[in-house]
């Protein structure tokens, strides 16, 4: 197998094709060294590696850096490699890894240079969610307007363990050796080649000279501006997969889907349910003020589709009001597949109606519907309704990506990117049917 790298976006991200023999022989370590600083993010698919095979990778790259060795999970199973895990057994101190949820780079806070490069291996994939998510600070910075390049020029942070656990644990549980720990790092990091990027995250405690206040606003801002998605790339682990990525260039954070995500989701679109019925049944008037008997026949005919359509209306709608009533799993589980049932019922059944109004009804000479539920169901009318489904998931993706922040939007914008091409498909094959009929 040749070497040879896929760009996975214009500004992070890379996936390499490699077999593990060559990998581990050391042929091609200066392009790996290279596709580092260009890439941020390398993947290597399915590599398999086990502890002794990703220490000869590691040996290959450079010198080896543990910074870990006290921190639970450190030198666990093999000297030199770190498990990152929540499994009691192995780690009785989780906030640690918890602390990975945010983005950080790997080192910062140790009183060592930043280690070049982190490598990671997944020998067990997480039920939901665990992707890993990588920013590429080399892009971000060099994307800076001038005046910004210049404000932050010379200035140092202050980056702890404090800081990077902050939103799992307050101070006083750590211990205090770990609590003591800080050390400072310009803030724009310049590389050997003369490439520059940001040294931020959620380690970042303080700007050396300048109030607290005023320093955390300026690198919460920068970590806006470096989370944006064209400078994201995120991984979805398989087991075996090998990401090697650089450490002063590229944070990094795990990706884990919870219920708080899923209450941003929801109260983005909750505020504008209400204008959502009104126009529903405007639309319903309308129709029968302006076309009574075309409406009697429509509605007889569809009676038991329009039915099932109120109810999966009434459904979203008390799923929207009760969801949040209880604290529950179980509860705001229950809600939140009612939810879903609503959301994807309610268009399909609307798009099956209007594939059956384009190709025509069976009616009797008096006007009446001689069909039955069964009748609707066409093979065009199923693909008017998921071709309607496919442009409300990608409406949906593009109105989360505009209405919220953080991880949804993130994932939202990659949901609608991905979501664009399919709709293509779809409209285009309902197009060519639609004219050949």
């Amino acid at each position: 197998m040749s070497f040879s790298i896929a760009a996975v976006k214009p500004a992070i991200g890379g996936i390499v094709s490699v077999s593990k023999q060559e990998l581990l022989s050391g042929a091609h370590t200066n392009e790996i060294m290279e596709a580092l600083e260009t890439r941020g993010v390398l993947a290597f698919p399915r590599m398999d590696l086990s502890d002794a095979e990703q220490l000869q990778l590691t040996d290959s790259l450079g010198a080896r850096v543990n910074f870990t060795q006290r921190v639970p999970g450190g030198d666990t199973a093999t000297k030199d490699v770190y498990t990152v895990t929540l499994d009691k057994e192995q780690n009785d101190e989780p906030e640690y890894v918890l602390g990975t949820f945010f983005w950080h780079m790997d080192g910062i806070t140790s009183p060592i240079p930043p280690p070049k490069a982190t490598i990671l291996t997944a020998r067990k994939l997480a039920p939901k969610g665990g992707q890993t998510e990588f920013a590429s600070t080399y892009a971000a910075y060099e994307a800076l307007p001038a005046d910004m390049k210049a404000e932050i020029a010379g200035l140092r942070v202050v980056h702890t363990v404090t800081a990077a656990v902050r939103e799992v644990a307050a101070p006083e549980e750590l211990d205090e050796r770990r609590r003591t720990m800080a050390h400072e790092q310009p803030l724009v990091w310049t590389h050997k080649s003369g490439r520059k990027s940001l040294i931020i995250g959620y380690t970042a405690d303080y700007i050396v000279g300048k109030t607290k206040a005023e320093g955390r606003a300026l690198l919460a801002r920068l970590l806006e501006w470096t989370a944006q998605p064209q400078f994201t790339y995120s991984h979805p682990w398989q087991l075996g997969d090998l990401v090697v990525w650089d450490n002063c260039g590229a944070l990094h954070r795990v990706v884990g889907r919870d219920d708080r995500e899923r209450r941003v989701a929801i109260n983005s679109i909750g505020p504008l349910w209400d204008g959502n019925e009104v126009w529903l049944i405007v639309a319903g008037a309308a129709m029968f003020a302006a076309f009574p008997a075309w409406y009697a026949t429509w509605f007889s005919a569809l009676y038991l589709a329009l039915v099932l359509v109120l109810l999966a209306l009434i459904i979203r709608g008390v799923s929207f009001e009760f969801r949040g009533k209880s604290e529950s799993p179980r509860w705001r589980g229950t809600w939140s597949t009612t939810l879903t049932v609503g959301s994807v019922l309610a268009p399909l059944l609307i798009g099956v109606g209007l594939g059956d109004l384009l190709v025509g009804l069976p009616l009797n000479q008096s006007g009446d519907f001689t069909g039955s539920f069964w009748t609707l169901l066409t093979p065009y009318g199923l693909l008017v309704g998921v071709t309607l489904l496919t442009l409300c998931l990608l409406h949906g993706a593009a109105f989360l990506a505009l209405k919220t922040d953080g991880d949804v939007r993130t994932r939202s914008y990659s949901a609608a990117a991905r979501l664009r091409w399919v709709a293509v498909a779809v409209v285009l094959v309902e197009s060519a049917w639609t004219f050949s009929l």
